[in-house]
């Protein structure tokens, strides 16, 4: 997430804004901030082990309290329902059988709707320890992103 990034997080902006978003994931999303993915491959290449992998990761927020924060950022009163797994499986089917016949992208998949759903828990440790890797919180990643659609009129 951040400047710079135009799909994923920036469709959810946008789907706020619009109004399209009519319902919440019950699930967790690990928030990264560009920036800091970027400083950290840098390290990886400079300093990491051969053959080691790094997990890079952030804060772990619940969709529904990154969306809502996302709505309150751009001025959007959201008081959309948060959901569960099958209700969010269901409209990810159906999505994707719409846009077979209106050849839109559809605004949620079957595979976006189980990733939405997952509670999600990922350590960080080695790539800390090891490449000096550091996440900002996710309120200052998410306000950037924002802040950077605004600037560019997406928004």
């Amino acid at each position: 997430m951040g400047p710079g990034i135009r799909t994923g997080w920036a469709m959810i902006f946008r789907q706020i804004k619009s109004g399209a978003m009519k319902a919440l994931p019950s699930g967790d999303v690990v928030v990264n901030h560009i920036d800091d993915v970027a400083a950290a491959l840098i390290s990886a290449y400079e300093r990491g082990r051969c053959g080691e992998n790094y997990i890079l990761t952030g804060d772990t927020v619940s969709f529904a309290e990154l969306i809502r924060e996302a709505a309150s950022l751009s001025g959007v009163g959201l008081t959309a329902p948060t959901v569960g797994p099958n209700m969010l499986a269901f409209v990810g089917a159906l999505s994707g059988l719409v846009s077979r016949f209106t050849g839109k992208e559809p605004d949620m998949t079957p595979e976006m709707a189980a990733l939405m759903s997952q509670k999600l828990a990922c350590a960080t440790t080695k790539a800390q320890q090891e490449l000096g890797y550091r996440a900002k919180p996710w309120r200052r990643c998410i306000a950037e992103m924002r802040d950077w659609l605004h600037a560019r009129g997406e928004l």
